[in-house]
């Protein structure tokens, strides 16, 4: 492994642990990889970038790895960058109440904000982004099945983890529509 590529990695938020064996860590997701595992990061991560050279040609590598580009281009880029890394977990498009505020059309224009992986339930229709969401519901539901219920923050805490332990909470890769940015 040569010094760009340790410079590669630590821009995408990769720290190189030890050489020999190869061993990496993502300071955001708490990844460990080593041996071939982290030559598949690191090959995936310069394809990425060889891809943005090609389709970005008026911008120099440096902005490509660390894009100053457009606010959308860079989300998007971090899009596929999490797609790779995360290939089973769904995408979940959560747009904003604005982008879509009447009926006299079909399709809206957007723009590509926020990108996280995070938790997600879904107990009817409504779909719950975090696990503070999450942990806020079942609070309720545990109101709910227990109108006079006098508990402890303690003891609600734990009917509340108890309720989670029960439910099927996944991961996703979510992707925020805002409103277009003009031109």
């Amino acid at each position: 492994m040569n010094e760009k590529d340790i410079s590669l990695l630590a821009k995408e938020g990769w720290t190189v642990e030890c050489e020999s064996p190869c061993e990496i860590h993502h300071k955001d997701t708490n990844s460990v990889a080593t041996g071939i595992a982290a030559q598949i990061i690191l090959d995936k991560i310069l394809k990425i970038n060889h891809y943005c050279q090609k389709s970005f040609k008026n911008y120099s590598e440096q902005e490509l790895i660390v894009p100053d580009i457009s606010k959308n281009t860079a989300n998007a880029l971090k899009l596929i960058k999490y797609m790779i890394w995360y290939p089973t977990l769904p995408v979940i498009p959560m747009v904003d109440y604005e982008v879509c505020c009447d009926d006299e059309h079909s399709y809206w224009a957007g723009s590509i904000g926020e990108i996280r992986k995070d938790v997600f339930y879904m107990p009817d229709t409504t779909i719950l982004s975090s696990i503070e969401e999450i942990e806020e519901h079942f609070e309720m539901e545990v109101d709910i099945r227990n109108p006079y219920n006098d508990f402890s923050r303690e003891e609600m805490n734990k009917l509340i983890e108890e309720e989670i332990k029960k439910s099927d909470i996944k991961e996703a890769i979510y992707i925020y529509i805002e409103m277009p940015k003009v031109v």
